[in-house]
C-alpha cells in the first residue's frame, strides 16, 4: 500500500485522451484489488483539466477546455458528483488526503473522490495527534485549500460539530462555504477521541440524533447544497446494538449517508448493511492495525458498501519517506531516488505547466498603433521590440536622472561653500567684536588703593629696616592689631594685559619679610609699598566688618609693565 501513493507523484506518459477515473473494472485500488502498478497512475495534465478536457469550476460550471469549444456545458457541482458516485454502481475508494499537494496527486492518481483526515491534517498541520486539539476554524481552512486545489469532491471531516447543534449548523455551513462537497458529523462527546483507540465516549441518543438533524436543516435551508455523513462511534464506546441503532436513526434524521466507525469484524459489517439497506454506507479501512478487517474493495462491494475511505496511506507514507529521507541526508547522502523524484515532475505536481500555460494565454502585448496581437510569432516579436524599447527608454532616463543629480550635486556644493564661507565671515567678526570687549574692559579704571611707600627715617634707615623692625614686634607679641596672627594669609595675583594670572601664591600674613623679597622680582611696583602697614589696617577694617573672609589690602596697576597687581587678606 504505501509503495503504491508513493509512486503517485512518478508521471507516466498517457494520451491526451485518457480520462481522470478509469473504469472500477481495472483490477486496481479504484475499481478492484488493493494492487497498484505504475500503470495504473495518470499524468497530472491529463487529470487537472485546466487546459485540456474542462473542469468543474467553484462557481459548478464546467468550463470549456483552452483551444476546444467554447460551448459551456450544463451546470454540475462538486455536490452533484459526489451524489452521482454514491448511487451509481460500484464501490468508490477514497484516500485521505491532508492538505492541498495531496489532494492534487488523488486527483492525479486517478480518484473520483477524496476524503481529508481530522487524523492527518492534525498531524501535518499541527504536528498533533487528532484529539480535538485543532479548532473549527484551522479545520475549514485546510478544507478550503484542499477542495480548491482540486476539482474532484472533498468529503470533510467535520468531527463533532464543535460545540451543539447551532455549532453543528454553522461547522456544515463553514463546509459548504469552503468548497467541500460533504461533511462528517460524529456522536462522540468532547473531546474527542481518534477513531480506533481506547477511551472514546458518545453522547446520549438524542443529542447525537440531533446533531444529524441540524446538518440536515442546514443542508436544506441553507445556501447551498452538501452530503451529510453521519458517523457513530457507539460500536466501542457501547455496543454493536447501539451502533446499528444509531446508525438507522441517523438515516431516518435524513443523512445521506451513515458510518459505524471501528467494526470489529465481518460480521459487525454485515450487520450494518443490513440495518440500514436503502441509505449508502462508508466504511474506513484503517491501514497498519485498525480494528475493522481489510478487505478488498471488490468484497466490500459486495457487502454493500458504497465507500470505502483509507485514511492513513498518504500521511502514513509521507511520514516514513520523511524520516528515510532525512537519515540519509543526516548521514551525508542524499535520499533514494526512488523517494525523490526529479525536479521537473515535482513541478509538474504542483501545476507549473498549468500555470505558464494560462500566463502565455493572458499575455497581452500592445503593438505600436495601440492595437494587440495574440499570434504566438507576433507576440514574440512585439515583446522584443517592446522590451527593447523599455530598455532604451530605461536608459535615457536613467542618463537624464544622472545629469540631473550631477546638477544638484554642483549646486549643492556650491551652497555648502557659500554657507562655509558666510560662516567664517561670520566667525571672524565675533572673534573681532570679543576681542575689543575685552580691550575695553582690561582699559576700565580699578579701585587702587595708593601705595604707602616707607621713607628713609633719619637715622637713614629704609623699608628693610621697617621690615625687621616688624619681625621683632612679631616676635616679641607687641604688636597691634592682631598683627602677629599667624593665622591669616596674604594672597598675590599678578594679571596681564588680558587678565591672564602671571602669579598666584598664598604666604603667611606674618611672612612680610618673604613676600617682600619674592614679589618685587615679578613686580617692581610692589618695592616700597608699606605692606605692613596695609596689612595692619585691612585686618582692622576686617575685624571692624564682622570678620570678612577675604579683605583687599592693596589692588593697582604697574604703570611700567601694564600689570595689574592684587593683594588680599584671607
Amino acid at each position: 500500500m504505501a509503495t503504491a501513493f508513493v509512486c503517485a507523484i512518478s508521471l507516466v506518459p498517457s494520451s491526451p485522451a485518457v480520462k481522470c477515473a478509469p473504469s472500477r473494472r481495472d483490477n486496481g485500488l479504484l475499481g478492484g484489488s488493493l494492487s497498484h502498478s505504475a500503470s495504473n497512475l495518470k499524468p497530472l495534465r491529463a487529470c487537472r483539466p485546466l487546459l485540456a478536457g474542462g473542469r468543474v469550476a467553484s462557481s459548478g460550471r464546467t468550463v470549456a477546455a483552452a483551444g476546444g469549444s467554447s460551448e459551456r456545458k450544463a451546470d454540475v457541482s462538486k455536490v452533484a458528483v459526489l451524489r452521482e458516485l454514491l448511487t451509481s454502481p460500484g464501490i468508490k475508494c477514497a484516500p485521505a488526503c491532508h492538505d492541498g499537494l495531496s489532494a492534487r496527486l488523488t486527483e492525479a492518481a486517478g480518484f473520483k473522490l477524496t476524503f481529508m483526515s481530522g487524523f492527518a491534517v492534525s498531524a501535518t498541520r499541527a504536528g498533533l495527534p487528532d484529539t480535538g486539539l485543532l479548532s473549527y476554524g484551522e479545520m475549514a481552512e485546510a478544507g478550503r485549500l484542499i477542495a480548491s486545489a482540486c476539482s474532484i469532491p472533498v468529503i470533510g471531516d467535520g468531527d463533532t460539530g464543535y460545540g451543539n447543534a447551532v455549532n453543528v449548523r454553522r461547522t456544515v455551513r463553514g463546509y459548504r462555504q469552503a468548497g467541500m462537497a460533504g461533511i462528517i458529523i460524529e456522536d462522540q462527546a468532547w473531546p474527542k477521541a481518534c477513531g480506533h483507540t481506547a477511551g472514546r465516549r458518545v453522547v446520549g441518543r438524542d443529542e447525537a440524533v440531533m446533531r444529524i438533524r441540524a446538518a440536515v436543516d442546514e443542508r436544506d435551508e441553507g445556501e447551498g447544497d452538501i452530503v451529510i455523513v453521519a458517523r457513530s462511534d457507539a460500536r466501542q464506546a457501547v455496543s454493536l446494538d447501539e451502533a446499528l441503532w444509531r446508525a438507522a436513526a441517523f438515516a431516518d434524521a435524513g443523512a445521506d449517508m451513515v458510518f459505524i466507525d471501528a467494526l470489529g469484524s465481518e460480521s459487525d459489517m454485515r450487520a450494518f448493511v443490513r440495518a440500514v439497506p436503502d441509505t449508502p454506507k462508508l466504511i474506513n479501512q484503517l491501514e497498519g492495525g485498525g480494528r475493522t478487517p481489510m478487505l478488498s474493495p471488490q468484497q466490500l462491494e459486495d457487502m454493500g458498501f458504497a465507500v470505502a475511505v483509507y485514511p492513513l496511506s498518504l500521511v502514513g507514507v509521507c511520514t516514513r519517506a520523511m524520516q528515510d529521507a532525512l537519515s540519509a541526508l543526516a548521514s551525508g547522502r542524499l535520499p533514494r531516488p526512488s523517494l525523490l523524484p526529479p525536479f521537473e515532475e515535482l513541478k509538474d505536481a504542483v501545476g507549473f505547466p498549468e500555470y505558464l500555460a494560462l500566463e502565455e494565454r493572458y499575455r497581452v502585448v500592445e503593438g505600436g498603433d495601440g492595437s494587440s496581437s495574440s499570434s504566438g510569432s507576433r507576440r514574440r516579436a512585439d515583446s522584443d521590440a517592446a522590451a527593447a524599447a523599455a530598455a532604451a527608454a530605461r536608459v535615457a532616463a536613467e542618463a537624464q536622472a544622472e545629469e540631473a543629480a550631477a546638477a544638484a550635486r554642483v549646486a549643492a556644493a556650491d551652497a555648502a561653500a557659500a554657507a562655509a564661507a558666510a560662516a567664517a565671515g561670520a566667525t571672524w567678526q565675533q572673534q573681532q567684536q570679543q576681542q575689543q570687549q575685552q580691550t575695553q574692559q582690561q582699559q576700565q579704571p580699578f579701585d587702587v588703593v595708593e601705595p604707602v611707600v616707607i621713607e628713609p627715617d633719619e637715622a637713614g634707615g629704609t623699608g628693610a629696616e621697617a621690615w625687621n623692625n616688624l619681625e621683632k614686634t612679631r616676635s616679641s607679641g607687641s604688636g597691634g592689631s592682631g598683627w602677629g596672627n599667624w593665622t591669616r594669609v596674604l594672597r598675590v595675583q599678578v594679571l596681564g594685559p588680558n587678565n591672564i594670572a602671571k602669579l598666584d601664591f598664598r604666604v603667611p600674613a606674618g611672612f612680610l619679610g618673604g613676600l617682600a623679597n619674592t614679589v618685587p622680582g615679578q613686580c617692581k611696583a610692589v618695592a616700597g609699598i608699606d605692606l605692613a602697614g596695609l596689612v595692619e589696617r585691612a585686618a582692622a577694617r576686617s575685624k571692624s566688618e564682622g570678620g570678612e573672609d577675604e579683605v583687599v589690602v592693596a589692588d593697582f596697576r604697574d604703570k611700567s609693565t601694564g600689570d595689574r597687581v592684587r593683594i588680599l587678606l584671607e
